[in-house]
């Protein structure tokens, strides 16, 4: 029967079980002090390797020679330092001297080593130093360092202010400059993990120490809670707490409607860059270069600016802290992130590909310190990756020239081809119009005719009525119609003028004709009828 191996916790699972010790006693500090606590988590993590509160540098068997200093219970190390923040006997008295009576230790300015030792394995007051202590490296790191806080503040940890002060000015003033040339052999023994053996650059152990702060990046990431009220890179210089909620942070630009519109067209545009990063590296630092091995290497922020560049933004680079606040992009509220987003957290960056709304639970692509560029889950309750501090999307005015002209053609065709087919509904509304206004008048014109027919009909009836054959004996007999004026019945008056002015007529015709004549007049309709009858002889009408 084969004996089962019980396997105890991981190293990463016991980090989080003492992290989840010391979480409230470093963000309370960090409140109290005015200090971001993703950076004092950091900085915590690793120089009390895993949140120890009695961690110290004790070396191995193999250099035991080296544990040549009594710390303040006895114990054999190869410093002073201890706790959290490993302060060394002197950089703690020297805290505790300025900032305890802050924190309730009476008669401060006047402690001893001694007697400020006997505070060694207080944890809050741990806790509450290295707050202080971190905050006025942030100040300093903002005057002397790089664009990494965290980078910056633990420089002026690692070698104390003097020596951090110099590093950085170093870094700004000559970056290339060996480690040899600014900091004491000694220094460079004790801490190969930044520098190497001295030969490495500057600016190469400036990276190395923000790779270093990386490691705290999870534990980093659990200190963004909004109950909590104080979210990263929130201080300048003041010495105050900002009392932040989580709206003043999170709360969105507005937005306009075309430039919501135009940025979710390039959200695809963005995601579509995750091909172009296949093979590729994490490194601290990392802009796409080759290293040795022909490994193209990139960081979390160059691969969002690269991926935004190559969706048509003319954008340029800024680090995961500058991204925060730049006028480059809108906030999006988390009820509107959409795939193409850029997602921030405390120290890392990437573009969202999947997203939940109502669970705040995505996935993401950036470049990771363990993974590369690869996808990775987030969101609310996952281990590592939770709720990002904030959404963002590029504002549409950066994109490029080219890419402008084109979407503004596009626009100018859309308009073209909108005013064809509204002048063609037009057209159409207008023969549409026309022909009903036809058919109308046709129909009146028909109405008209029919209405109109009988009329035409009575009158030609009554006039054949009138009409009469030729009486035996006769051999003519003519009609002499005069009708009365248009429109309105002849007055007796003007019938007698009438009737005399056709006396005078057929009184001329007799004359003519030296025939006697037969006539009658009568009145039908308004009209004046005159019957001329001509008697003609038997010998008349033979010849």
């Amino acid at each position: 029967m084969t004996k089962q191996i019980k396997k105890g916790p991981s190293k990463a699972e016991l980090d989080w079980q003492r992290w989840l010790q010391v979480k409230q006693g470093i963000i309370t500090a960090a409140q109290k002090a005015g200090v971001d606590p993703a950076t004092l988590a950091r900085i915590a993590y690793f120089e009390s390797t895993g949140f120890k509160v009695n961690a110290r540098p004790i070396a191995g068997k193999k250099n035991a020679h080296l544990n040549n200093t009594k710390q303040f219970d006895g114990v054999m190390a190869m410093s002073s330092a201890y706790g959290l923040g490993q302060f060394t006997d002197d950089t703690w008295l020297g805290m505790l001297k300025k900032y305890g009576d802050k924190y309730g230790i009476a008669n401060a300015k006047n402690l001893t080593k001694v007697q400020a030792n006997q505070y060694r394995k207080n944890t809050t007051l741990q806790a509450a130093m290295l707050a202080e202590f971190s905050r006025e490296n942030v100040e300093i790191g903002k005057r002397y360092g790089g664009q990494d806080d965290s980078a910056n503040v633990y420089a002026l940890h690692n070698l104390g202010q003097g020596g951090g002060k110099k590093f950085l000015k170093a870094l700004k003033e000559n970056p290339n400059i060996k480690i040899s040339e600014i900091l004491s052999r000694n220094i460079i023994s004790r801490n190969r993990g930044l520098y190497k053996d001295g030969s490495i650059s500057v600016k190469e152990a400036y990276l190395n120490m923000s790779k270093m702060m990386d490691l705290g990046e999870r534990f980093a990431q659990d200190t963004a809670s909004p109950s909590f009220g104080i979210l990263s890179d929130q201080r300048a210089n003041s010495k105050q707490v900002e009392n932040k909620t989580a709206e003043s942070v999170t709360k969105p630009a507005v937005q306009s409607a075309e430039n919501l519109n135009t940025n979710i067209k390039k959200a695809n545009d963005i995601l579509n860059q995750r091909k172009n990063f296949k093979g590729y590296k994490y490194k601290l630092g990392g802009k796409g270069e080759k290293n040795s091995k022909g490994v193209n290497l990139i960081d979390c922020s160059n691969l969002v600016n690269q991926a935004v560049k190559g969706a048509g933004y003319d954008i340029p680079y800024e680090n995961t802290k500058s991204l925060k606040g730049s006028k480059y992009y809108d906030a999006v509220d988390p009820k509107d992130v959409k795939p193409g987003d850029i997602a921030l957290w405390s120290g890392h960056t990437g573009i969202v590909e999947q997203f939940d709304t109502k669970t705040s639970k995505g996935t993401f692509f950036g470049s990771q310190t363990s993974t590369g560029p690869a996808s990775a889950k987030f969101g609310k309750d996952n281990g590592y990756w939770g709720e990002p501090l904030k959404y963002i999307r590029p504002k549409s005015e950066y994109l490029k020239d080219g890419s402008s002209t084109q979407a503004k053609q596009q626009q100018a065709q859309e308009q073209i081809q909108a005013r064809k087919i509204a002048a063609a509904n037009a057209a159409k509304q207008k023969a549409d119009e026309q022909a009903k206004a036809r058919k109308v008048s046709e129909a009146n014109a028909l109405k008209k005719k029919a209405d109109e027919q009988p009329k035409a009909d009575k009158i030609a009836g009554n006039n054949a009525s009138k009409q009469t054959s030729k009486p035996t004996g006769q051999d003519s007999a003519a009609t002499i119609t005069t009708p009365a004026p248009a429109g309105q019945a002849s007055s007796p008056g003007e019938l007698q003028t009438i009737v005399a002015q056709l006396q005078i007529t057929v009184a001329q015709l007799q004359a003519m004709l030296a025939q006697p004549i037969n006539i009658s007049v009568d009145v039908q309709d308004g009209n004046i009828v005159a019957f001329v009858q001509q008697q003609i002889s038997q010998d008349g009408r033979r010849g």
